[in-house]
């Protein structure tokens, strides 16, 4: 097993066991493949760090409680019952309080455990995007459809026999052909909102995506409006118009959305905080902190510890 890659904000889980020894006890015997059901029970609120990994990730919940996945730096929008799908080369972090009744199942795999494909398997499935991850509501009829598949996984995965193990890579193919069926019913129906004339609205996600993907190296509307080859003052009235936030208002909210989770849910000094975030250093850090909430790092870290209790 390879050891945990660090870059220089975010460590890098290349191997499925690795990213599993920094949250968990539990390994996977195939160094492809893992999966695991989830069971109902209530929890302490549980935070992940910003991080990266080498395999791909699903996600099915229903029932869910207090689930905050950020990928790329997006917080993706999760529902009471949602299918999220995540690829590698990503940046990740999550926060999630398991609800009592919260049913579900997480899948890690890589694509060397559909050797036997002929086509590359990012070819084959491209719902898996490489830029950003996806969360799908799923209805209740299309859940259960989703979870029988699941379970067939599941279980294949669970059993130790060799025919088992032979059959868990086609259960999981399987699998993902039905997500293909399920995500494109998806796609069809936004391309058709699209098309009946939002051209503000496609700029406007187009703009949450970049700062999603890029808050800790850009911080201007200059610099997001050079990417979408508008001018400043175009994507500013146009943001405005839409959402009657600002522009800067959103790369700030993402920020600040980040610090306040590693404030909340990590042990982190402020001082590793302002680093990872890409401050320059610590004061500069405190005062972009006190101006958008109005209270300083360590005010704010006080107020969420007496409100755990």
């Amino acid at each position: 097993m390879n050891p945990t890659k660090t870059t220089s904000r975010f460590p890098y889980y290349e191997e499925i066991n690795d990213f599993l020894t920094s949250v968990t006890s539990l390994r996977t015997k195939n160094p492809h493949f893992f999966c695991l059901r989830l069971k109902g029970r209530v929890d302490q609120i549980k935070y992940k760090p910003p991080f990266k990994k080498g395999f791909y990730s699903v996600f099915l919940i229903t029932n869910a409680s207090k689930y905050k996945i950020y990928s790329d730096n997006n917080e993706i929008k999760t529902y009471n019952s949602f299918l999220a799908l995540q690829s590698p080369g990503q940046i990740m972090s999550y926060s999630y309080k398991v609800g009592m009744h919260t049913k579900g199942y997480l899948l890690f795999f890589k694509s060397e455990i559909f050797s036997f494909l002929k086509k590359n398997f990012s070819q084959e499935f491209s719902f898996f995007d490489v830029l950003h991850s996806d969360s799908f509501e799923v209805s209740d009829s299309k859940m259960a459809e989703l979870e029988d598949c699941f379970e067939d996984v599941f279980t294949a995965y669970e059993d130790n026999t060799d025919l088992a193990q032979k059959t868990a890579p086609l259960k999981l193919l399987i699998l993902m052909h039905t997500i293909n069926t399920f995500t494109q019913s998806h796609e069809k129906e936004s391309e058709e909102k699209i098309a009946q004339g939002k051209g503000a609205e496609v700029l406007f996600q187009k703009f949450l995506q970049l700062v999603n993907n890029y808050y800790l190296e850009k911080r201007t509307v200059k610099e997001y409006a050079n990417e979408l080859s508008v001018s400043p003052n175009y994507l500013s009235i146009l943001i405005k118009q839409h959402s009657n936030r600002s522009a800067l208002s959103f790369i700030n909210y993402r920020m600040i959305s980040e610090a306040k989770s590693f404030i909340t849910h990590s042990n982190s000094t402020i001082s590793e905080i302002s680093k990872r975030l890409n401050f320059s250093d610590t004061s500069n850090f405190v005062k972009f902190f006190k101006k958008q909430t109005g209270l300083t790092p360590i005010e704010f870290k006080k107020i969420s510890k007496k409100e755990e209790i």
